[in-house]
């Protein structure tokens, strides 16, 4: 994948001509530094979000469980790698 900076003109008329397959777009987020060493993102996220997190996160994976649930595609059909909406 190739990121390309493009002028908003350029943009349009590659867009109408169908010249992408994928447009992203990046945000560039500063994430807060502690004595010069940048907070890992999730503490910065979890702070945000504490009202939903446990007070203590486990220190290990959730046991299996009895039933593992997959999805089933047709013969032949290709995942979407796209989002769905």
């Amino acid at each position: 994948m190739q990121f390309v900076d493009i002028d908003g003109p350029s943009f349009s008329h590659n867009l109408k001509e169908g010249e992408y397959e994928q447009v992203l777009r990046v945000k560039v987020q500063l994430v807060p530094e502690v004595d010069g060493i940048p907070e890992p993102i999730f503490k910065v996220v979890g702070e945000e979000f504490k009202d939903v997190f446990p007070k203590q996160l486990p220190d290990r994976l959730p046991p299996m469980r009895d039933v593992n649930f997959e999805v089933t595609m047709k013969k032949g059909a290709k995942p979407s790698s796209r989002a769905p909406f």
